[in-house]
């Protein structure tokens, strides 16, 4: 095989094929060969980079998620309680609101309705 065609068959599958029309039939069925198990082998391996990385990201966010609680959880858990929660009306069911964040009189007649 001459230099140069090994050179650009080295770069790219459609180098590679571009190179084996130059070359006799036994040749550059090897060389095809050669460079479709080549590119087949390297998808494979990026791929399986790719898979692994989606994994460890998977397991980032629920060990992440786990340890800080989500904010239905803290609902759940200000619904469930004896004492009234932030945003609890004189003789009204509990409504829960995330910490931090105790409505005024306006927001609650604005989430309620004024016929309540």
């Amino acid at each position: 095989m001459p230099p140069e065609a090994a050179d650009a068959a080295r770069e790219t599958v459609g180098s590679a094929t571009n190179a084996a029309a130059s070359l006799s039939a036994g040749v550059a069925r090897d060389l095809l060969e050669i460079a479709r198990e080549a590119f087949t082998t390297a998808m494979n391996m990026v791929a399986g980079i790719g898979s692994l990385i989606f994994v460890a990201l998977i397991l980032l966010v629920v060990v992440t998620l786990r340890r800080r609680g989500t904010p239905a959880a803290d609902a759940d858990a200000a619904m469930k309680a004896d004492k009234p929660s932030a945003g609890q009306l004189d003789g009204e069911e509990s409504m829960a609101f995330p910490a931090g964040l105790v409505p005024t009189e306006l927001d609650k007649a604005r989430f309620i309705g004024k016929d309540h």
